[in-house]
C-alpha cells in the first residue's frame, strides 16, 4: 500500500533532482616542529621541517564531495559521497566492512554528511521521517569550529553546546554497522521543533562485532540490535523559538557508557541550551550545558578487554566485581558568541566570535571509594576567540586559543595565528592562508614544544 501511494505521488509530482560538487584541500608549503622526545630517563630536543597536502591537520587527503538530492512534497533523498585523494591508509574501517583498508580501497571514504531517504506522509511539516545517514543541525549549537583552529589549539564544534540529531551511533558502544538510523521530526506549529532519534541501528545479517568490542550484555544477535539496546540509545529533543528573543532547547540522549584509561564517556545525559538572538542587534549568544547520569559498572561497555581502562588506575589493587564500580562522566558547560557590526562601507564587515568550553566533576569509584585520583584534576578548559574584518578585497582574521586538561596532567597549551581569505563570487569559493603558532608542553609520550605552520586552503563548490 505504501509503495502504491509513493508511486502515485511521483507520477503526479515528478521529483526535482539537484547535483552539486565540491573540492577542498589545504596545502602546507612549510611547517616547523620543535619537540622533546624520550631518550632513556631523559628527553632530547629535535627539530623537524616538512610540507604536505591534505585537509586541516587531521591526516586526511584532499577531499572531493558530491551533493545529490531529489524529491517532491512527499518523499525524497540526499546523498553526499566523499572521496579522499592520495590517502588510502586513512580510509575508515567502518566503510570497508570492518576490515583494515588496503590499496584496493582507492579513494572512496563514505558519506560526508548524508545518505538517506526522507518522507512527509502528510505533505507538510507535521511529520518528516529520515532513514539512513543524516545530520539535522536545527537545534545544534550555533557557534561551531572553523578551519584555522586545527593549526592552533583546536576548539569544540557546535555539538559541545547542544548535540544535533545524527544517524551515526556516536553515543553508543557500537562500531561498524552503526552508521545509520531513523529520525522522526515534527513541527506542529512554526515555533516548535520536536525530534525523536534512533541512531546506530545495525543492518540485517551483519556479522557480530569481536568480543573485545562489546560486552556480552549488548552484543549483537544475528545482525540485529538487542531490542532494549535500541531504545536505550533514543534521543528526544525539543526546541522552541521565542520571537525576537531566541531559541530554547532541551533533550535527553541515551547511550551505553564506555570506560577507557580511567575516563567514562557516552553515558545517558540531559542537555539544555538557549541561543539569544534578537534583543541586542548583531549579537548571537548560545549557552549550553550537559548533565550525564551516574552509571554502574554492570552497564559499562569496554573496548580492548573486560578490565581495560580502569584496572590499572590503582596498581596493585584488584577490581573483580563490576557491580561495585560506579562512574560519573564529566559535566559540561559551554558558551559561544558572535557579534557583527558595520564599521566601514560593507554591512557587518566586522565580526567577533568566541567559545569557552569546560568539563568538570567526573569520577570512578569502586565499592564507594574513589579509584586513584579520578575525582581530582578533572577540570578541562578550551577557550578560543577569532575576530575578523572584511577589507573588501579580502577578509582578514586573527585566532587565539588556550587549552587546559588536568586529567592528562598537561601544562596549558596555547596557539595563535593570522589568516586572510579571498572569496570568488560567494563564500563557497575561496582561497585562504595564514601563519599559525601552537605551543604544547605535552602530547603523551612526546613533549611537543612548538609547531609553526603556513596553511593555504582552497575550496570550490558548484
Amino acid at each position: 500500500m505504501l509503495a502504491l501511494v509513493g508511486g502515485i505521488v511521483f507520477a503526479q509530482d515528478a521529483p526535482a533532482l539537484k547535483i552539486e560538487a565540491a573540492f577542498d584541500t589545504i596545502w602546507i608549503p612549510f611547517q616547523y616542529v620543535s619537540k622533546s622526545v624520550p631518550d632513556g630517563a631523559k628527553y632530547k630536543d629535535i627539530s623537524l621541517m616538512g610540507a604536505g597536502l591534505g585537509r586541516d591537520s587531521q591526516s586526511q587527503g584532499p577531499r572531493f564531495s558530491l551533493f545529490i538530492s531529489g524529491g517532491n512534497q512527499y518523499i525524497g533523498f540526499q546523498v553526499n559521497p566523499v572521496f579522499l585523494l592520495n590517502q588510502n591508509q586513512h580510509v575508515s574501517t567502518a566503510n570497508t566492512g570492518g576490515t583494515a583498508p588496503t590499496a584496493d580501497d582507492h579513494v572512496f571514504s563514505g558519506w560526508r554528511d548524508d545518505a538517506h531517504v526522507w518522507a512527509k506522509p502528510f505533505g507538510d511539516d507535521m511529520l518528516k521521517i529520515y532513514a539512513g545517514v543524516y545530520n539535522d543541525n536545527t537545534l545544534r549549537g550555533k557557534i561551531t569550529d572553523y578551519w584555522f583552529k586545527n593549526f592552533t589549539t583546536g576548539n569544540e564544534n557546535g555539538d559541545q553546546i547542544f548535540s544535533r540529531f545524527r544517524g551515526q551511533g556516536y553515543n553508543t558502544g557500537a562500531q561498524s554497522s552503526a552508521n545509520a538510523g531513523v529520525l522522526l521530526i515534527s513541527k506542529p506549529i512554526p515555533e516548535l521543533y520536536i525530534g525523536v532519534n534512533f541512531p546506530g541501528l545495525a543492518s540485517f545479517g551483519a556479522d557480530d562485532p569481536a568480543d573485545t568490542q562489546l560486552s556480552e550484555v549488548v552484543k549483537y544477535n544475528n545482525g540485529l540490535n538487542e531490542f532494549s539496546r535500541v531504545y536505550k540509545n533514543t534521543q528526544i529533543g525539543v526546541g522552541y523559538t521565542i520571537k525576537d528573543i531566541g531559541l530554547a532547547r532541551v533533550q535527553f540522549l541515551g547511550g551505553h557508557p564506555r570506560l577507557t584509561s580511567g575516563v567514562v564517556d557516552r553515558s545517558p545525559r540531559f542537555e539544555a541550551a538557549f541561543a539569544v538572538d534578537g534583543p541586542i542587534p548583531g549579537l548571537l549568544l548560545d549557552i549550553g550545558g550537559k548533565v550525564p547520569l551516574p552509571v554502574n559498572g554492570n552497564s559499562v561497555v569496554t573496548w580492548g578487554g573486560a578490565d581495560d581502562g580502569w584496572v590499572n588506575l590503582n596498581p596493585g589493587t584488584v577490581y573483580d566485581e563490576w557491580s561495585k564500580l560506579d562512574l560519573q562522566e564529566k559535566y559540561t558547560a559551554s558558551i559561544g558568541f558572535r557579534y557583527r557590526m558595520t564599521v566601514g562601507d560593507i554591512k557587518d564587515d566586522f565580526e567577533f566570535m568566541g567559545r569557552i568550553d569546560t568539563k568538570f566533576g567526573g569520577y570512578v569509584k569502586y565499592d564507594g571509594d574513589v579509584v586513584g585520583e579520578t575525582d581530582k584534576k578533572t577540570f578541562e578548559l578550551n577557550a578560543h576567540i577569532w575576530p575578523s574584518y572584511n577589507l573588501g578585497f579580502a577578509i582578514i582574521g586573527f585566532d587565539f586559543g588556550i587549552y587546559m586538561n588536568q586529567v592528562e596532567k598537561q601544562d596549558p597549551r596555547f596557539g595563535a595565528g593570522l589568516w586572510l581569505q579571498k572569496n570568488f563570487g560567494n563564500s563557497n569559493n575561496f582561497i585562504r592562508g595564514g601563519l599559525a603558532y601552537s605551543h604544547a608542553n605535552d602530547d603523551g609520550a612526546n613533549k611537543r614544544d612548538m609547531v609553526f605552520s603556513i596553511p593555504i586552503g582552497f575550496e570550490v563548490r558548484f
